[in-house]
């Protein structure tokens, strides 16, 4: 009887540890979509200090996301956020260069 129940608790370590992984890897993708949420609510009220510094989250974690899980069923939405969160902090920051050179103009 013991000798047939011998591979029993490596099965339920491994189904555990197969569930944490993927609890891990789906609240990273929550987290990465309240984030989404949270820069276009941001945005909508015209808070551009915050939103660039979030901007950088957003990349930070997808990057995460597509770097330690390649295999995720988020992963295509991961990269797009990756890819808007490149995008728009570009923007801002050329937006801010053409701010500070039309500043420098008026003097």
């Amino acid at each position: 009887m013991i000798g047939r129940l011998k591979g029993w608790p490596l099965l339920g370590v491994t189904l555990i540890s197969c569930g944490i992984d993927f609890n891990a890897y789906f609240n990273t993708y929550y987290n990465l979509k309240n984030l989404a949420g949270r820069i276009d609510r941001l945005e909508e009220i015209g808070d551009t200090l915050n939103v660039k510094r979030l901007y950088d989250s957003l990349e930070i974690k997808s990057a995460y996301l597509i770097k330690y899980y390649p295999r995720s069923k988020y992963l295509p939405d991961a990269v797009f956020l990756y890819g808007i969160g490149i995008f728009k902090e570009r923007s801002i920051n050329s937006s801010q260069r053409a701010k500070l050179e039309l500043g420098r103009a008026h003097r």
